[in-house]
């Protein structure tokens, strides 16, 4: 038997790559002579070894470029199902209980007092907003890449692949959408979006406000844009989901969190919500997806963004008519994207703390006239700046709907409500005096418990074995213990945080 009838041109390659190590050579080298002396001539003139190397990795890619992630195979399997109509729930509605127009005013001695009376906020001209129009930060794609609440990021997207218009979506056009974008060089966006997204510390609803603009930087359709989001938010590792209509496609963002202004409905047993533009009847989502096992996304406080060069300034009334105004910074950058997001159930709002820049400023301009007061003392400072030094409206007014606020936010803008000016305060005190702090939940108010010892006359708790005296930020002149005439009689939800 001839040595070419069983040496085939696959063990030839095998050979040349070993003979090319330094310590076979001596061994492989001679046998590769006489096995490729006894080849026919197309077999003998065979590729070298590097060919033969290049040819395999070539072979390789192809077969991994068709599906880079071996979970879309999978979830193609789901995509092209029968997508399912999905009946969406409407949205979840806080306390609908009207507030009051204008905050009453306690009927004691602290009425005559200059600081007992409401002063209209004071700005500087860097730092000036109105209800209608604030000073607020806006997204622009540059040539370089973006600038994103005060951020900026360089470009680390490419131009896409043709994908469908989505004009007039169905279940196979958004399938064929996300198979284009798989079978895409699509590393480099997934690393440059995980990079930006660790740079700038950003939590999941920034890392969504990131991916819409990106979207929107490289495209100009709304659907097109969704899916895409969608896309990358999915292979970003976060649970999203898009669903359509006959006219629209909608991102639906899953979370544990109870959203509230915005309609819902549940996959699998999940609840996700639709967090753009308001669809009318059903929506259809494919039922499964068991190839991603996505983390939900979070929308409390704890992460929004690291701080942006943006920092603006607001002139406060100190209370003392010889001191000079108090000069309060925050971060415009972070309040502008604290403006977008969805409404949270009323302990999150308690639980967050504002951003280091808002922070630092507000302990140095306060607690320099809280040293040496007794506990009851400083509250009840803490109180009086909060009720005279930001003005009062309700969020129809000033938003034209229900729009609680974060401490920043309420330094942003130029009135704030009952909850607002709950959580300023209560975040003072808990910082500020390191006294605890329960929330109050009443219909159509809500005000705070300081854990205080009761004086005779207090409106006062026993929560848990230990006392808390009210302090209402909406009760104009009020010292701590004193209730709203309205409110006395009311039992309201306490709030722990």
């Amino acid at each position: 038997m001839q040595l070419h009838t069983f040496v085939t041109q696959k063990h030839a390659a095998v050979i040349r790559k070993l003979a090319t190590r330094p310590t076979a050579k001596a061994f492989y080298a001679p046998a590769l002579f006489v096995m490729l002396a006894g080849l026919p001539p197309a077999i003998a003139q065979a590729d070298t070894p590097d060919q033969e190397w290049a040819n395999w990795q070539a072979r390789q890619q192809q077969d991994f470029q068709q599906f880079k992630d071996a979970r879309d195979q999978a979830f193609m399997g789901y995509l092209e199902q029968q997508w399912k109509a999905f009946e969406l729930f409407k949205a979840n509605v806080r306390d609908d209980t009207p507030k009051m127009s204008t905050p009453p005013v306690a009927k004691h001695s602290l009425e005559s007092r200059p600081s007992a009376r409401q002063t209209p906020a004071q700005t500087d001209d860097a730092s000036r907003v109105t209800a209608k129009n604030p000073d607020r930060l806006y997204n622009t794609v540059t040539e370089k890449g973006l600038t994103f609440f005060g951020h900026e990021i360089e470009r680390f997207w490419t131009t896409l692949p043709d994908l469908p218009l989505l004009s007039s979506p169905d279940q196979k056009q958004l399938a064929s959408f996300w198979q284009i974008l798989s079978q895409s060089e699509y590393d480099s966006l997934i690393k440059g979006f995980r990079l930006a997204q660790d740079r700038l510390g950003l939590g999941d609803w920034s890392s969504l406000l990131l991916a819409q603009e990106v979207a929107r930087a490289l495209l100009t359709n709304p659907n097109q844009q969704a899916a895409f989001c969608w896309f990358l938010l999915t292979k970003a590792g976060l649970d999203v989901r898009v669903a359509f209509d006959s006219q629209a496609v909608y991102l639906l963002t899953g979370t544990s969190d109870k959203i509230y202004g915005h309609p819902y409905l549940t996959l699998s047993g999940k609840t996700y919500y639709v967090t753009s533009q308001l669809p009318v009847g059903k929506l259809y989502s494919y039922p499964e997806n068991n190839a991603y096992h996505n983390s939900p996304l979070h929308f409390n406080f704890a992460r929004v963004m690291r701080e942006s060069s943006a920092i603006q300034t607001r002139l406060l009334a100190s209370g003392d008519e010889d001191a000079p105004p108090l000069r309060i910074n925050y971060d415009a950058g972070i309040t502008s994207a604290l403006a977008t997001y969805p409404q949270l159930d009323l302990q999150s709002y308690f639980s967050a703390s504002p951003n280091p820049a808002t922070q630092a400023s507000l302990r140095v301009n306060l607690t320099q006239f809280l040293t040496g007061m007794p506990a009851r003392d400083a509250v009840n400072y803490l109180l009086h700046f909060v009720q005279q030094r930001f003005p009062y409206a309700r969020d129809e007014e000033q938003f034209g709907e229900e729009n609680y606020l974060t401490v920043e936010e309420s330094l942003y803008y130029p009135y704030s409500d009952c909850e607002d000016r709950s959580v300023l305060l209560a975040w003072l005190i808990r910082d500020l005096l390191h006294l605890k702090v329960v929330a109050l939940d009443f219909p159509g108010h809500v005000a705070i418990a300081v854990k205080l010892q009761p004086q005779p006359g207090d409106w006062a708790a026993k929560l848990k074995g230990e006392h808390y005296v009210i302090a209402d930020p909406t009760y104009i002149g009020a010292d701590a213990g004193m209730a709203m005439p309205s409110m006395q009689s009311k039992r309201p939800k306490v709030i722990y945080f």
